[in-house]
């Protein structure tokens, strides 16, 4: 008997992705070296700037493929929706990494030295 993965959703994609990308654990977790030298030469910084470009490009493609549909271009409602909805979890999680950033800031800020 033969077990097959059951195909993920485009949403459950990206929020798989999402998860990926931020759990420092992911690669470790396998217990290989190589994952974990990889996850240490990205800096934050480096990994913030990618998120936000990724953001930026699925917010203008939603826009360009919503733009389209008005216009009559595209007639796949769905593919427009599923664009949208990609954009609008990567602007959440870039809009939660922002929170947590600045309250880790406030909360370094408030110590008494």
């Amino acid at each position: 008997m033969e077990i097959t993965s059951i195909p993920l959703t485009p949403v459950q994609a990206v929020a798989t992705q999402a998860i990926e990308a931020v759990s420092p654990l992911h690669g470790m977790a396998a217990g290989s070296p190589a994952n974990a030298t990889q996850a240490e030469n990205v800096s934050f910084q480096q990994f913030l700037g990618q998120a936000i470009g990724q953001t930026n490009q699925a917010l203008l493609q939603a826009d360009d493929m919503s733009k389209k549909l008005a216009t009559g271009e595209a007639q796949d409602l769905h593919e427009v929706m599923i664009s949208l909805e990609k954009a609008n979890l990567s602007l959440q999680f870039v809009m939660q990494t922002r929170s947590k950033v600045l309250d880790a800031y406030q909360s370094i800020m408030a110590m008494q030295v």
